[in-house]
């Protein structure tokens, strides 16, 4: 299926599991909001409180933890929860999942959303 996109930069059927709003711009006008949204399709930001969206390039999925042959790919997951580290607004952390094999990962950006990192979830 294509991706397609709408005006405001979003896929055309957007499906935003989670918003949030980058704490040191909670005090400016909403045109120079920063958001994140958790979409399905993947990681979206604006720097202009929602006028125009930007996808995060994000890393395929760390097969470490799982050792799944075939490897998830970031493609295949959907994303449902991203949020700042309460203690330094520059760390982001980001939830992605493949429902088709119970899989979660946990993302991580520790440099403002320039590079990412994952690890599998592993629950007992």
């Amino acid at each position: 299926m294509a991706w397609v996109q709408r005006s405001d930069g979003l896929p055309a059927n957007a499906n935003v599991n989670y918003i949030v709003q980058k704490p040191s711009t909670k005090r400016l006008n909403s045109t120079s909001h920063e958001l994140l949204a958790a979409e399905d399709t993947g990681l979206f930001h604006t720097i202009n409180g929602g006028r125009w969206w930007n996808k995060i390039t994000l890393p395929d999925p760390s097969n470490a933890e799982f050792g799944d042959i075939p490897a998830a790919a970031v493609d295949e997951l959907e994303f449902h929860y991203v949020d700042y580290d309460p203690t330094n607004e520059n760390i982001v952390y980001l939830l992605g999942q493949k429902t088709s094999v119970s899989r979660q990962w946990l993302y991580k950006s520790s440099d403002d959303l320039v590079t990412w990192s994952s690890r599998g979830i592993i629950t007992v």
